[in-house]
């Protein structure tokens, strides 16, 4: 996992981030190349390139190449799939013939997909389907809550903001059921008190 996203740099304490099994990815698009959403786009355009050369023999780098370029690729794959390579060009594969490559030929979701085309938010797909954690500033943001859950949550607190982490009070959202913590200490998520947490939980 650290190798996979060796290309995104942590930010600036205070910044926004994805925790990804405890690590602190920076995702703030004003100060870095990247966003929440770029972060989950590259993640989903990672597993396409790979699924893309295993499928080809291709040997694309999936660090090195976005969404459009590979597009352009497949076309040029299909294109000398029609075994008339003079009289056939790129632009003669019209997209929905992209599309039913990927899907179909390649088995790749296709909410997957939708991520890539922007049909989707990225940052709801990352939550809910890759189970990564979204984080602004002490605002943080988590599909489900467990121990495990506060135990990464920490870990990417204290991977984001070092020992400061222990300092801060942090919101917690929990998206598959509405709770919304507030203000709750360091010593509540480092220890995965989730009883404790309940203190916290904001009422409505």
């Amino acid at each position: 996992m650290i190798k996979k996203y060796s290309l995104l740099q942590k930010i600036a304490a205070y910044g926004e981030f994805w925790f990804i099994s405890g690590q602190a990815i920076g995702a703030d698009g004003d100060t870095g190349d990247m966003n929440h959403e770029a972060v989950v786009a590259q993640r989903i355009l990672q597993d396409l390139v790979e699924d893309f050369n295993s499928e080809t023999g291709a040997r694309i780098d999936p660090e090195s190449i976005d969404f459009f370029h590979l597009g352009y690729k497949i076309r040029e794959y299909l294109a000398k799939e029609k075994n008339d390579p003079e009289n056939i060009g790129t632009s003669d594969i019209e997209a929905s013939e992209v599309e039913d490559f990927i899907i179909n030929t390649l088995g790749f979701d296709k909410d997957k997909l939708d991520v890539l085309n922007g049909n989707v938010d990225a940052r709801d797909y990352g939550l809910k389907h890759l189970g990564w954690i979204r984080v602004k500033g002490n605002e943080v943001q988590t599909n489900t809550l467990t121990p495990s859950t506060l135990n990464e949550i920490g870990n990417g607190l204290y991977d984001a903001y070092d020992m400061e982490a222990e300092t801060m009070t942090y919101n917690i959202e929990v998206i598959s059921t509405g709770k919304y913590f507030e203000d709750v200490p360091w010593e509540v998520i480092s220890e995965r008190n989730i009883m404790g947490l309940q203190n916290f939980l904001e009422r409505k």
